[in-house]
């Protein structure tokens, strides 16, 4: 029997971050740095994430999305990464926007962040796919994704899964 396998796209901050945190996430099969183009005319820094919802519910995995980066009004509305989460599916856009607005509801917190339908994806060169594995030294990973992943260890440890480092 085939298992049911999504994606969505998410936006907020930058895709290196991002592909670190999801791709160290359980039901995750795939994540890929790129650009999406929604309704504006530019891009904006995404991942896309490709997962087993029998093995991590969407809901889990907007809630890390939210809690990794500032969703205040002022980084809502920033042209550079803007909070949203991103689908094909048309009828999806609506069920993700209730579960960011559940999410804020019970967390007591406002997210500014959208749902909404992905027009384009755009993949990153090659050259940037597990940025933070092949080199978790560098400055950037040390100072923004160690912390992060930090935070997905200690809030989620049932999700967490460790990586291994890629060898050179």
């Amino acid at each position: 029997m085939e298992r049911d396998i999504r994606s969505l796209y998410f936006t907020g901050y930058c895709y290196w971050s991002m592909e670190a945190v999801f791709s160290h996430l359980r039901g995750v099969k795939d994540v890929q740095s790129g650009w999406v183009s929604l309704k504006e005319s530019y891009e904006i820094e995404a991942v896309r994430v490709v997962f087993l919802p029998d093995d991590i519910d969407p809901s889990a995995l907007i809630a890390i999305h939210l809690s990794m980066h500032r969703t205040d009004l002022q980084q809502g509305i920033k042209k550079r990464y803007p909070s949203k989460v991103c689908t094909e599916i048309e009828a999806d856009i609506d069920v993700i926007q209730s579960l960011i607005e559940d999410i804020s509801h019970r967390s007591n917190r406002i997210y500014y962040c959208k749902s909404e339908r992905l027009s384009t994806f755009r993949p990153a060169d090659a050259r940037y796919d597990d940025y933070y594995l092949s080199g978790p030294e560098k400055p950037y990973c040390h100072q923004y994704i160690r912390p992060k992943l930090d935070q997905l260890k200690d809030g989620w440890p049932e999700l967490f899964i460790h990586k291994d480092v890629v060898p050179e």
